[in-house]
């Protein structure tokens, strides 16, 4: 049978687990976080980030131990960043004893293979949101910086914003930005000085200062929401690559993870300059995924095609003898609430995943259907570029690209 706790006694292990935080000190716990994940070889470097993944019992009949909140532990340390506690590694493994036991208790880890591969209308729903609790709680919200660093400094070029007078011009902001993914480390967090910041790019501390805390940190009660039983709508710092620690020092997290939330902070000061700026930054991305292809002996096309009342454009399409590839991009993500399992969360996380990966799907389905129908298709783009797609019997692949992963 399941396991639950009544609401005082959740409120009661939330303190008992809040009390251990606090004194250990958040930065220590997020320290040991990530020494330990290290240490287990969590780290894949060949995709530079955690290789953080589900596990069940592969149909062998004994079913797996619970597996370590990772993600819950971690926003835990953020939320007590300024208590400073003792490190002391007992207390430590108390915790996680502590944390472990409280989330498998949620029961939304999985431990049965077959759970997913039988699924009807009534069973679909209940899977995706405890798909996606898990995630929120055992794994982290990531992006290599490498490729954060790549759009940041395609975007920054292909971008026209409101101009500024101050020092939050977009050279400034992609400047930092990519300073930032430079200065996180793969494996462990690291403290960013504004002193070394301005230094490296040649400006005033002042100016740094203003920039870093404006558009990069998260404000001064970050998590300070987070109870038990938790919630990914009270995780405020996946959002924010700094956290400020002493007067101008931050905490920054590792790079994948730092990747993700500089990204996400680039965007947040994009949309405040330019209030048409997510209705343009799609055709962006679409042309910066080209641009990448090409640098790899890809020649994509691209383009509006139109069939009688049938009118559509194709993001990126690349032809082989055998294979003919449609690929279409949607930058929108699983927002916090799609992925908290509160009430509500169900019809949040289906229109989350009606407007990217079923959008998507569907529109390269069409552009594959059309090919097949009538045997070619004729793409003409806004460069004034007209291109040919021809039928010859080849297999077609449908791929879908999210700016951001939607996990599982």
């Amino acid at each position: 049978g399941e396991l639950d706790l009544n609401e005082s006694e959740r409120e009661k292990l939330g303190k008992s687990i809040d009390s251990l935080a606090s004194s250990i000190g958040g930065r220590h716990i997020v320290g040991w976080t990530f020494h330990a994940l290290a240490q287990a070889k969590k780290y894949d470097r060949e995709f530079e980030r955690w290789g953080l993944t589900r596990t069940s019992d592969n149909f062998q009949g004994s079913a797996p131990e619970p597996q370590m909140p990772w993600g819950y532990l971690y926003q835990l340390g953020i939320k007590h960043i300024h208590a400073h506690g003792d490190a002391n590694e007992e207390d430590f493994r108390k915790l996680l004893m502590l944390v472990r036991n409280g989330i498998t208790i949620m029961n939304v880890q999985p431990y049965s293979g077959m759970e997913g591969m039988v699924l009807d209308a009534k069973t679909l729903m209940p899977f995706l949101i405890e798909s996606v609790v898990y995630d929120s709680l055992f794994t982290f919200s990531q992006l290599p910086a490498r490729h954060a660093e790549q759009l940041v400094d395609f975007l920054a070029k292909e971008l026209v914003l409101n101009s500024s007078h101050d020092c939050l011009s977009l050279h400034s902001v992609a400047s930092t930005a990519i300073e930032l993914l430079k200065a996180a480390d793969a494996l462990r967090p690291t403290i960013v000085r504004a002193k070394d910041v301005a230094r490296r790019l040649r400006r005033s501390q002042k100016n740094v200062r203003t920039l870093l805390d404006s558009t990069f940190t998260c404000g001064a009660t970050t998590n300070e929401r987070l109870r038990y039983p938790p919630s990914s709508t009270d995780f405020d710092f996946d959002d924010h690559p700094l956290l400020q620690v002493a007067e101008g020092a931050y905490l920054c997290p590792p790079a994948a993870l730092c990747g993700k939330a500089v990204l996400e902070a680039f965007f947040a000061f994009a949309r405040r300059r330019d209030k048409n700026f997510d209705s343009r930054v799609g055709t962006l991305l679409e042309a910066f995924i080209r641009n990448v292809a090409l640098t790899r002996g890809l020649k994509p096309k691209h383009g509006d095609y139109s069939f009688g009342k049938t009118q559509s454009d194709c993001d990126f399409v690349v032809e082989t003898n055998d294979t003919v590839v449609f690929l279409e991009v949607k930058k929108k993500g699983l927002n916090r609430l799609s992925k908290s399992g509160k009430e509500a969360s169900d019809i949040s996380l289906l229109v989350d995943l009606a407007k990217s990966l079923i959008k998507s799907q569907q529109q390269a389905l069409q552009h594959a259907t059309m090919l097949r129908k009538h045997g070619h298709l004729s793409l003409s783009n806004k460069d004034g570029v007209s291109s040919e797609v021809d039928w010859k019997d080849q297999k077609v692949i449908r791929v879908s690209v999210s700016l951001f992963d939607c996990g599982s």
